[in-house]
């Protein structure tokens, strides 16, 4: 099909010199300049053959010699592909006329840096927090700075790319930041305020724009006279579902979606217009570039404040979960009634606080402790045991463990341990006298010690020294109670050989 455009050029002050228009296929353009005589002066143009703008989404091609005698242009247009190509053909003087203004291009170039923000602080947020919504907020930031350098032109300024590379290359870039967007609205709007039917549609719609892109991509032959409707038709599933999931995560008290509402707005519009216009609907059709532009940057601006607002929400919920995890640790870790450490807490660290200095264990029992309870009750001997607690005075070098019922564990370490560890013992009929419980006798408590040398035997383990400590304390209860058993391990090894000394006392 042959598009024809007519130009009068009778009268010009400065002779056209160029013809410009929209960038899109074609077959071939034919340029014919027509004087009053009837001379007639054409060239033929092929794709190839032209050259795109540097500053706009523009390619010009050379027109036949225009004198004062010349009335007018024709131009024949062979299989193009996009309506804009035909709509916005004009003349000109100059290649400079041919680009938007110098101001215009500094503001789309201010607007590429703004883009290239998201991409820093989405890597330092992705390093916190491994969430697949900041991947995709830098696909589409990637693709949205891919469409303003190459639909501005001002990538011919960093790359020499032709007419047929800029035109499939601004097509694949509209189509990485649509469906990127698809896929963050996706992940990024909270769990439970999106049906899952909706996320699914929203995936489904940008794999749906990346296949539709290819397809127009291939400029199939059959397809030319639909192809540009078929293609601008294919963004109206997207936009339906997008509005869409944004309705329904707003109905349903979304925080999220407002950004994506406020930055999406201007594009949505813009988008509307663009779609209606190359469907025949409304004025002709357009690109609508420049706005198109201008929307990205606020809407790149606004959702970069949304990621920032929903990652300080989820790290708020992470942290607070990491706190409740470290509580419910330490709960299962702490005795409830004493607050004392117990044996899960200490047990698995035993070697390293061997490695810290603590070298004299000491394993303490309450004597009598099941008359206690059953003559005064269950509660009276809970005070009891929470006195003892407070008797064993834990500070930085001495760790006080309840291992279960009214058996305790003493670790110790620096001078004079076992010195301090048999205070502690003789401390608790006192603490326990003045603890209110209404008590008619003194509870006492039985001890047994292990002191192990400061070194050579640090692969001794937990089990082993609980066994010879609990060995000296049931040699305390039947001497008669209320006392300590203790043994000094040495270590020695002459000729090869090991011993253990052990004492009583």
């Amino acid at each position: 099909m042959t598009n024809l455009l007519r130009f009068e050029v009778e009268g010009q002050d400065t002779p056209s010199r160029y013809f410009v228009t929209s960038i899109g296929s074609f077959e071939t353009i034919s340029l014919t300049v027509r004087d009053r005589d009837g001379t007639l002066r054409t060239a033929d143009y092929t794709m190839a053959q032209s050259k795109p703008v540097k500053g706009g989404p523009f390619f010009i091609l050379e027109l036949p010699r225009v004198t004062s005698d010349s009335i007018e242009v024709i131009a024949a247009m062979d299989g193009t592909w996009s309506a804009s190509t035909i709509t916005q053909a004009r003349l000109t003087s100059s290649v400079r006329e041919a680009a938007w203004p110098i101001g215009t291009l500094l503001v789309l170039a201010a607007i590429c840096g703004l883009l290239c923000a998201p991409l820093f602080f989405n890597l330092g947020f992705w390093h916190v927090l491994r969430e697949r919504f900041l991947l995709w907020h830098m696909v589409v930031a990637i693709g949205m700075i891919g469409q303003t350098l190459i639909s501005s032109g001002i990538i011919l300024w960093l790359v020499p790319l032709t007419h047929s590379q800029m035109n499939p290359l601004m097509q694949a870039a509209l189509a990485v930041s649509l469906s990127g967007a698809c896929m963050f609205a996706a992940d990024f709007i909270e769990k439970d305020r999106l049906p899952e039917a909706t996320r699914k549609a929203l995936r489904l719609c940008a794999a749906f724009i990346v296949i539709s892109s290819a397809v127009y991509a291939f400029k199939i032959p059959a397809m030319r006279d639909v192809g540009n409707q078929l293609y601008y038709a294919s963004f109206i599933p997207m936009m339906l579902v997008l509005a869409l999931s944004m309705a329904q995560a707003a109905r349903r008290g979304s925080r999220a979606v407002w950004f994506q509402i406020i930055a999406w707005t201007p594009i949505y519009i813009i988008g509307l217009v663009r779609v209606g216009s190359n469907l025949g609907i409304g004025p002709e059709p357009t690109d609508a570039l420049v706005p198109f532009t201008l929307a990205i940057g606020f809407e790149v601006l606004i959702t970069s404040l949304g990621v920032a607002d929903r990652f300080m929400i989820i790290k708020e919920q992470r942290d607070h979960a990491r706190a409740d995890a470290a509580v419910l640790g330490s709960l299962s870790r702490r005795d409830p009634l004493t607050g004392l450490m117990n044996r899960r807490a200490i047990e698995p660290k035993f070697a390293a606080l061997r490695a810290d200095g603590f070298d004299t264990f000491a394993l303490v029992d309450l004597d009598h402790f099941k008359r206690v309870n059953d003559d005064f009750g269950h509660a009276c001997g809970d005070a009891v045991l929470v006195a003892v607690a407070a008797a064993l005075d834990a500070d930085d070098d001495t760790l006080a463990v309840r291992l279960g019922g009214e058996e305790f564990l003493l670790l110790l370490r620096g001078p004079d341990a076992a010195a301090r560890a048999e205070r502690r013992r003789q401390a608790i009929p006192g603490r326990v006298a003045r603890c209110g419980a209404d008590l008619d006798r003194l509870v006492t408590a039985s001890m047994g010690l292990v002191e192990l040398p400061e070194r050579g035997m640090e692969k001794i383990d937990f089990a082993e020294l609980y066994t010879r400590a609990d060995r000296l304390l049931y040699e305390a209860k039947s001497a008669g109670r209320n006392r300590t058993m203790s043994e000094k391990l040495t270590y020695f090894e002459p000729g090869g050989t090991k011993a253990v000394a052990s004492a009583a006392a």
